[in-house]
């Protein structure tokens, strides 16, 4: 699923919101592919994605305009854990440092089209 852009902190050049969601109203979120990734699937691919890439990029191209520095898997035991209430959602918030000056400035007077996140993976699918 892809979300908005929930918070941007202009002095910082950080845009924040969930990179994905797995869990709306607690039931599970079939992307745009058909797709339904289960937590544990989410952890792996994020644990991954934060040890060795980062990279924010531009519409699923290969230019760079940024980096993710924040990041969190939030699951209902985290959530529960911390005492968030998330109304039953569950996914990935990042906080992205947008490097790109065009891109900042796109994004800043609401002209850019990138008002969400979305995430490029590669995977196997399973039929279930």
């Amino acid at each position: 699923m892809i979300d908005h852009i929930a918070k941007i902190d202009t002095a910082r050049r950080i845009v924040y919101g969930y990179a994905s969601v797995i869990t709306e109203k607690g039931k599970p979120v079939v992307d745009l592919q058909g797709d339904v990734i289960e937590a544990d699937e989410l952890h792996a691919a994020v644990d991954e994605f934060m040890k060795s890439v980062r990279t924010a990029k531009l519409s699923h191209t290969t230019r760079q305009v940024g980096e993710v520095i924040h990041s969190l898997v939030l699951t209902k035991d985290i959530a529960a854990a911390l005492g968030i209430d998330t109304g039953g959602r569950e996914g990935w918030i990042v906080g992205m440092h947008i490097t790109d000056d065009e891109v900042w400035k796109s994004i800043q007077s609401g002209t850019s089209g990138l008002g969400a996140f979305s995430i490029g993976a590669t995977a196997i699918r399973e039929e279930i």
